[in-house]
């Protein structure tokens, strides 16, 4: 007997995603996702499978975070994932509570996952460079906590050069519990973007998403990586792109040497969705903890960060590259009709 969909079946509908192949071919890791209908949010898993035997499927964590974008280490022996999991476990995703998106590394051979990043807002897009030392990732920084709810109007228009009208000023106390008081000002954003919003990620923040390396060569000598994962300064961290500009899908070069990234570097970025363009970026570049001081913008140039190398290629969005195996050449997805995104 067949029934329409209801809400109550969603948690039941897995989606499976992201499947990545270790470089001897033999295991594949994926990601799960469910929906939490109680907590409101998604939750996802990493599993781990021999190729071609799909009943040796298992999960590798436990579905209580997200976990997600798994990528096995060249020589298969550890697992790079990102992950929520450093949060309190009561917060929600979107809204008006922050949630971090952190590297975590998982030895296949046994234990613990341990935190690779501690940073305020999210990495996304793990990549191993060839030899095993390093990650490429993304990071978008969030913005600087905001003021109390009770104080962000005043906030946002002092930022504006403006001043808040005496009739929305909070009522001073009067010593009386009797007297009604005024109602607390509303909660006010200031969106200085046309792109100020996605699905599944609410609000964006006003930083952008920029190119960053995370040193671990501790790894590629065989030794334990640091207890203490890498924060805002830490000089095993590097950023290697700056400006107003978004990045993604970035990819290490066979050899090690450079970075393809995608982004669009246009003057308005949002309003012309269409021009993303292929960048090249050194992979010895950038600079050291992010840049000084690393905490406060994150998007201006600093010392070592190198302008990135345009690769001409035809008008129109560019998606997904990849290296030749010779690292001669990018292939890349992407059409010619630049004002026609869909």
């Amino acid at each position: 007997m067949t029934r329409p969909i209801e809400l109550d079946d969603l948690p039941k509908l897995p989606v499976v995603q992201g499947p990545t192949l270790s470089r001897d071919g033999k295991q594949v890791a994926f990601t799960v996702q469910r929906w939490d209908l109680e907590g409101d949010r998604y939750r996802s898993e990493i599993w781990l499978s021999r190729f071609g035997e799909p009943e040796s499927a298992r999960p590798l964590t436990a579905g209580r975070f997200r976990d997600h974008s798994p990528t096995f280490s060249p020589d298969g022996r550890y697992l790079v994932f990102v992950s929520d999991r450093g949060k309190n476990e009561s917060g929600k995703d979107g809204g008006d509570t922050p949630v971090d998106h952190d590297l975590w590394l998982l030895d296949l051979t046994g234990g613990e996952a341990v935190r690779l990043t501690r940073l305020s807002g999210s990495c996304s897009s793990p990549q191993w460079s060839p030899d095993g030392s390093r990650l490429a990732l993304l990071f978008q920084p969030r913005d600087p906590e905001s003021p109390a709810t009770s104080d962000r109007i005043r906030h946002v228009l002092d930022s504006a050069g403006e001043k808040l009208p005496a009739a929305m000023a909070p009522a001073k106390p009067t010593g009386s519990t009797t007297g009604k008081t005024k109602k607390a000002p509303p909660i006010v954003r200031r969106i200085t973007r046309l792109h100020w919003r996605e699905d599944e990620k609410g609000f964006l923040p006003a930083r952008r998403t920029q190119l960053w390396t995370l040193d671990l060569s501790s790894l590629a000598q065989g030794a334990a990586h640091e207890k203490t994962a890498a924060a805002p300064g830490d000089t095993r961290l590097r950023r290697l792109t700056a400006g107003p500009y978004d990045h993604s899908w970035p990819v290490v070069s066979p050899d090690g040497s450079r970075l393809a990234v995608v982004s669009n570097r246009s003057p308005e970025p949002d309003h012309t969705d269409g021009h993303i363009d292929l960048w090249i970026v050194p992979a010895d570049s950038g600079a050291a903890g992010g840049g000084k001081p690393a905490h406060e913008n994150l998007d201006d140039e600093a010392t070592g960060i190198v302008a990135p190398l345009l690769v001409p290629t035809p008008a129109g969005p560019v998606a997904a590259p990849s290296w030749s195996p010779d690292g001669k050449q990018l292939a890349y997805l992407g059409h010619t009709t630049p004002l026609d995104m869909w």
